[in-house]
């Protein structure tokens, strides 16, 4: 694929949709041109229309409600001048300082989801995931949004977190996996999904799994309710569907009926206040960052120019000398990070595993949730413990 008079190759965007492997197995949407569309209009920072190149005909008019075969190629052809997303902004090694999420931040949105939104694996399982990585620092979020022409948010501020379990963590932060918010500028969510009660303006996210053996992990979704990490929630409900223009992509706190689906609303946030969802253009570029960070080293030369361009206003603050009060508040947050990940033992880890892969405890966890829940932590953890190592001899050959 390739990205307006400029002849600049975007390679990855073929590999992913048209002559991968993965082809059958990530199954991305039932609109693959309007996806590609997409994916060129966030990276390029730029509106602009798709056509597919012939070898005869050249450049031919491209009608996006038709597939994508094999071999296709196709061009983006911009309407203004392109500004290329930052490549890196998933990539945790460039980075001004490195902590946890706020306590107050991450107390708030375990709260808020009660679990993982898409596996619904209880909070015990789970990690307040940074869209753009806390390493990155408050500053270069500030930047890239004021650029975009957003407001500004803090590192930490619940526009720039949601809560998912480990194993969706880790992989989000191998660039293996990304969360696609519909509706957008070229997506209604009926490109993606189609069920009873979903419309083109339903509020959906939903995770696409950029490789090979993570079949589990793709095309789950969700509408970010409040509760709706909770065991037995059902997304799309007509009650809980969120209408929203799909040519509306600023970046806003989305009003949804929280608690939909919930058996009982979750203390300490009010009926009416606003959801505490990410920003769609956090998603947006999240998802895109970590498509040509898999996708994308045949074509990185394309970056460039942005990089050199850009690279000074985004990165080279972080070697500048921080005042005393924020070099302690560093090492606070650093402390207490460290503090925080005292006993999340990689048992934890497995039993987050087996549970997910095998798909036979989500039921039964949630029964055995609720026998817990008025036990200690500690007793609870030592009970996760010891039902993993039970599993681990069962199936020892």
């Amino acid at each position: 694929m390739c990205a307006g008079g400029q002849g600049l190759q975007l390679t990855w965007f073929t590999s992913l949709t048209c002559t991968s492997t993965m082809t059958s197995t990530i199954n991305l949407l039932i609109e693959p041109r309007k996806w590609l569309r997409f994916v060129a209009y966030v990276a390029c920072n730029v509106e602009g229309e798709l056509f597919k190149l012939d070898a005869v005909q050249g450049k031919v008019e491209c009608h996006m409600d038709d597939s994508v075969m094999g071999g296709d190629s196709y061009i983006f052809v911009p309407d203004g001048d392109i500004e290329f997303i930052d490549p890196e902004t998933r990539n945790h090694a460039i980075h001004s300082n490195a902590s946890s999420v706020r306590t107050a931040s991450r107390e708030q949105i375990v709260e808020y989801y009660r679990g993982c939104p898409f596996s619904q694996l209880f909070p015990g399982l789970c990690n307040v995931c940074h869209l753009v990585p806390h390493s990155k620092g408050a500053q270069y979020l500030e930047t890239i949004l004021r650029g975009a022409g957003h407001q500004p948010i803090d590192i930490d501020d619940p526009g720039n977190l949601i809560l998912v379990n480990l194993f969706y963590h880790r992989t989000f932060d191998q660039y293996a996996l990304g969360f696609l918010k519909t509706p957008n500028k070229y997506l209604d969510t009926t490109d993606i999904h189609i069920g009873p009660h979903i419309g083109s303006d339903t509020y959906c996210v939903t995770t696409h799994a950029f490789v090979e053996g993570y079949e589990s992990l793709h095309n789950q979704c969700s509408d970010l309710a409040h509760g709706s990490g909770l065991p037995g929630y059902t997304p799309f409900q007509s009650s809980s569907v969120s209408s929203r223009s799909t040519d509306d992509v600023t970046p806003t706190a989305l009003q949804s009926s929280e608690g939909a689906g919930t058996p009982s609303r979750p203390l300490g946030i009010e009926p009416e206040s606003p959801g505490l969802k990410p920003l769609d253009f956090l998603l947006h570029i999240t998802y895109i960052s970590n498509i040509i960070s898999t996708f994308g080293e045949a074509g990185r030369e394309s970056f460039d120019p942005f990089i050199a361009r850009h690279r000074p206003l985004l990165y080279n603050y972080g070697d500048k000398q921080r005042p005393a009060d924020e070099e302690a508040r560093a090492r606070k947050r650093d402390r207490r990070h460290r503090e925080e990940e005292e006993g999340q033992s990689s048992l934890d880890m497995i039993l987050g595993l087996h549970l997910f892969f095998r798909g036979s405890s989500i039921a039964e966890e949630e029964k055995r949730q609720k026998e817990m829940e008025e036990r200690a932590k500690l007793e609870a953890q030592e009970s996760s413990k010891q039902a993993v190592k039970a599993w681990l001899e069962q199936t020892d050959p």
